[in-house]
C-alpha cells in the first residue's frame, strides 16, 4: 500500500509537470513569393533561415505557373512555387533526390531546448504534372514520371556554419537526431490540379543548437542520365514551427512536482 500510494502521488505530480504550457514559434513560411524567379543557389546553406528564407541544395528554381503539352501546374497558394531539376549538378546527374535545405539557428531558444520538451514540425505540399510523363511507346518508361517525395529534420550541436562538411559525413558525433520519411514517401497523384500535404515532426534533443529541415524529390520512376531528372515536380508552402515550454514554466512545474513527490513519500512513511 506503503508503494503504491507513493508512485500515484508522484504520477500525479509529474503529469501535471509535464503539462507545462508551450509556446509556438512560426520559423518558415514559404510560399516562395519573396523570391526572384529563376535558379536557387547550389550546394549545401551556411546561413540561417530565421531571417530571410534561403533555400539551397540540388538544381531547383522558383517559378511561376507551368504549362507542359495541354496542361498546367499553377501554385497552391500565390504566384509562386519551387520546382525540382536535378539530383545534383546541372551538368552532373548524381544519386537519385533532389535535395533542398534550410537551416534554422535555435541558440535563442536554448534554455527551453534544455528541458528536453521541445520539437519542431514540417509542412509542406507536393504536385507532379502529369503531363510530364513519357510519352514515347518505345520508351521503357512509357506513361510514367516520378511522383514520390519526402521530408526531414537533422538536429546539430555544433555551429550552423559548420553543416555544409558536418552534412556529408556518414556519421557524425555533431548530429544528434534526424527523422525522414525517405522510406515510406509521398506518392502523389500526378493530377495538376490537386496539391498533396505532407507533415513530419521532431523531438528536439536538450542540446540542440541547431536544426536542418530537408525537402526532397525522390526519383522512384526512373533515373535520368542526362537532361532533367524531374520533369515535372514541385513544392510549395513549406511550413517549420517550433513548440517550446514556455520560459520558466518547466522549471518551476518541476520544481514544484519534485517537492510534492517528496513531501507526499514523507506523509505516506510517516
Amino acid at each position: 500500500m506503503k508503494t503504491k500510494l507513493t508512485a500515484s502521488v508522484a504520477g500525479l505530480f509529474l503529469g501535471f509537470a509535464l503539462s507545462a504550457p508551450a509556446s509556438m514559434f512560426n520559423l518558415l513560411s514559404d510560399g516562395f513569393e519573396s523570391y526572384s524567379l529563376g535558379m536557387l543557389p547550389l550546394g549545401m546553406p551556411t546561413t540561417d533561415s530565421n531571417t530571410a528564407a534561403s533555400l539551397q541544395g540540388d538544381p531547383a528554381m522558383v517559378t511561376a505557373a507551368v504549362t507542359q503539352g495541354t496542361d498546367t501546374v499553377t501554385p497552391r497558394t500565390g504566384s509562386n512555387m519551387l520546382q525540382f531539376l536535378n539530383t545534383y549538378t546541372v551538368n552532373k546527374n548524381s544519386g537519385i533526390n533532389g535535395d533542398m535545405y534550410y537551416l534554422f539557428d535555435l541558440s535563442d531558444w536554448a534554455t527551453e531546448i534544455a528541458t528536453g520538451n521541445a520539437s519542431v514540425s514540417m509542412t509542406a505540399y507536393f504536385n507532379t504534372g502529369a503531363s510530364g510523363m513519357h510519352s514515347d511507346s518505345n520508351n521503357p518508361f512509357y506513361n510514367k514520371v516520378d511522383n514520390a517525395y519526402f521530408v526531414g529534420f537533422s538536429a546539430w550541436d555544433s555551429d550552423l556554419a559548420d553543416f555544409r562538411t558536418d552534412a556529408r559525413k556518414s556519421v557524425n558525433p555533431h548530429r544528434l537526431a534526424r527523422l525522414t520519411n525517405y522510406y515510406n514517401p509521398l506518392i502523389s497523384d500526378r493530377d495538376e490540379s490537386t496539391w498533396q500535404e505532407l507533415t513530419i515532426s521532431l523531438d528536439l534533443p536538450a542540446a540542440t543548437t541547431y536544426i536542418a529541415a530537408r525537402v526532397a524529390a525522390h526519383e522512384n520512376m526512373y533515373a535520368s542520365a542526362s537532361g532533367a531528372d524531374f520533369l515535372s515536380s514541385f513544392a510549395d508552402d513549406i511550413s517549420v514551427t517550433l513548440k517550446v515550454p514556455e520560459s520558466g514554466s518547466s522549471l518551476l512545474l518541476l520544481s514544484f512536482a519534485a517537492g510534492g513527490i517528496i513531501a507526499a513519500r514523507r506523509k505516506v512513511l510517516d
